[in-house]
């Protein structure tokens, strides 16, 4: 066969020509003929290998960044409520139970925002029916009234990160920290923002794990990534630390576009000692406006359709 077929590759070490070629697992970008070649071409390929994964990490970190990590309501279709201000201005406990804008049933584990789950419970029970999940119409199991079996429940359904979710809460509400942080971690485990964010947290705290401030970094930028606003203000702040300015100015920028009004305050000091350019402030402040415009436009339009619900609900019913 000859070596310009199209199905061989080339190793990058040694020339040879092979139809299943090994992958660099760092930037898939060349390929060996096995792991000695791959050993033997290491000292020269790790300075392109490290600058290729670095750009697309950056790629998956500055890119793309919209909304918040919940993104949309499946029933309304308007951007779930994270308020990041009200939150950071929380204690911090608080940080661990701020998910009340949202709620899911333990048939599907959709998260909804509460006006739609609200506006769907008060229409069954108007009309006399027994309530069902708001998003996929099941009856709702009877999990909720029971923490033992939701309990249960987590240790069957491991790959289902609203249900890990609720059940670090569960556990962080009863002081068990140790075991609220394995379910966030396994929700991290699963790409999961908010189990990132919590995991962050708790390590950079010391709650329920040893304290490891490092290991929060990692997480923290993590989360950002996956479109946590406060995890990208904490992001920022951690590469201010490292005396990466330009770094963190990204991170602010898009923080601000998110709602999160202390990275305006950050980048107004930025501005004033010369690392953040006017049009990067003005733009910031522009869309931290816009943000905040349309949070509060989204809970006006649920609020006019709950209240259409009822008004209908209660027509119906005389």
């Amino acid at each position: 066969m000859s070596d310009n077929h199209p199905g061989l590759e080339r190793c990058s070490a040694c020339g040879k020509a092979s139809g299943s070629v090994l992958k660099c697992s760092g930037c898939r970008l060349v390929g060996y003929c096995g792991k000695v070649c791959q050993g033997n071409d290491w000292s020269q390929h790790k300075q392109l290998c490290k600058e290729k994964r670095n750009a697309a990490r950056d790629v998956m970190l500055f890119q793309n960044q919209e909304g918040n990590h919940f993104g949309s309501c499946p029933i309304c279709l308007l951007p779930m409520l994270f308020d990041a201000d009200r939150i950071m201005e929380a204690e911090d406990e608080e940080y661990y139970h701020f998910m009340g804008e949202m709620t899911s049933s333990p048939c599907c584990w959709k998260v909804v925002c509460t006006t739609c789950f609200d506006a769907h419970i008060i229409t069954r029970i108007k009309e006399q029916k027994t309530p069902t999940c708001p998003f996929c119409r099941c009856k709702t199991p009877d999990t909720e009234k029971d923490a033992d079996e939701l309990l249960k429940l987590s240790d069957v359904q491991q790959d289902n990160p609203a249900l890990l979710l609720k059940v670090g809460a569960l556990h962080y509400s009863k002081g068990n920290h140790g075991e609220a942080f394995n379910s966030y971690k396994k929700a991290a485990k699963l790409g999961n923002a908010q189990g990132m964010y919590f995991v962050s947290t708790m390590l950079h705290c010391g709650v329920g794990v040893t304290k490891n401030h490092g290991k929060a970094a990692a997480y923290v930028i993590r989360a950002a990534a996956g479109g946590h606003p406060i995890a990208r203000y904490e992001a920022a702040m951690i590469e201010l630390s490292r005396e990466n300015t330009a770094r963190a100015v990204k991170h602010f920028c898009i923080a601000a576009s998110q709602g999160v009004t202390k990275s305006l305050e950050e980048l107004k000091i930025g501005y004033r000692s010369g690392y953040v350019t006017k049009s990067e402030y003005e733009k910031a402040l522009r869309t931290n406006q816009q943000a905040k415009e349309a949070m509060k436009d989204n809970e006006e339009s649920r609020q006019q359709m709950l209240a259409e619900v009822k008004r209908q609900v209660t027509s119906h019913c005389k």
